[in-house]
């Protein structure tokens, strides 16, 4: 009877510790995608930010640009040299566009993901 009784307890403790883990898990699972969430949005905003300082750049306070090939070119490199990938010509186009589609930063919604976004961009 001794045997049947401890064989009991340690399913107990085995079905304790299986939901131990598994609550741990979630948790571990939510924070995971919070943080994923919350670094997408702030990359989003650094995007935006991004291409409103190109546009202003070029246009030096004028309502148009005189566009300059050159400048993203250049940015580009300059950026990618200081701060690691993530800053070619076509990322900053995608930036720069992205800037004017939504020149009202609250119509930014952050759940728009910066693929949707460079997806959208080509399709125009």
């Amino acid at each position: 009877m001794a045997d049947i009784s401890e064989m009991n307890q340690v399913e107990e403790v085995s079905g304790a510790y299986s939901q131990l883990i598994g609550n741990i898990g979630s948790l571990v699972a939510t924070a995971r995608d919070n943080i994923a969430r919350q670094i997408n949005t702030t990359m989003l905003d650094a995007y935006w930010q991004i291409g409103q300082y190109i546009v202003e750049y070029e246009q030096k306070g004028e309502a148009k640009a005189e566009y300059g090939q050159g400048l993203l070119e250049r940015l580009s490199r300059d950026l990618t040299q200081a701060y690691g990938r993530g800053f070619s010509r076509s990322n900053l186009v995608y930036m720069r566009k992205f800037y004017l589609a939504f020149q009202i930063r609250e119509t930014v919604s952050h759940k728009l993901s910066w693929g949707a976004l460079l997806r959208d961009s080509q399709d125009r």
